[in-house]
């Protein structure tokens, strides 16, 4: 059963948040915190897209849900997902974003990437 892409996307956002927040609740007395907290979210998303075949057609709903959420912890003050982040009407917010859509596309570009080359070389493999 191949899955909707946009579903997996707004899965993976969910999974990043909630690797986040766990991570950063984890280790609230570590000032290191933020950094588990990325580092957890971004091998669980990495896992998770290789596990059930995330493409790149997941990224937009991903980063779409990924950006709000932005939004709503810079609103909000909660820290979880960028800690001290700049005003919203700033063009530094808008920079942050774009730099963190960044990393957050990345466990899906790398799956990506791994898998076509893995394929090349399995399809060399059965060729000979």
């Amino acid at each position: 059963m191949k899955l909707n892409q946009n579903v997996l996307g707004a899965v993976h956002a969910l999974l990043w948040i909630a690797a986040g927040v766990a991570a950063n609740l984890t280790f609230s007395g570590s000032p290191s915190r933020a950094g588990y907290g990325i580092l957890c979210a971004w091998w669980v998303t990495l896992y998770v897209a290789l596990l059930v075949g995330t493409t790149w057609r997941a990224l937009p709903a991903f980063l779409a849900v990924m950006v709000v959420a932005l939004v709503f912890d810079a609103v909000r003050g909660t820290g979880f997902l960028y800690h001290d982040a700049p005003s919203l009407g700033s063009s530094s917010f808008w920079i942050l974003a774009v730099v963190l859509a960044l990393l957050w596309a990345s466990p899906i570009a790398v799956n990506q990437l791994a898998m076509r080359i893995h394929h090349r070389f399995i399809e060399a493999g059965n060729t000979k």
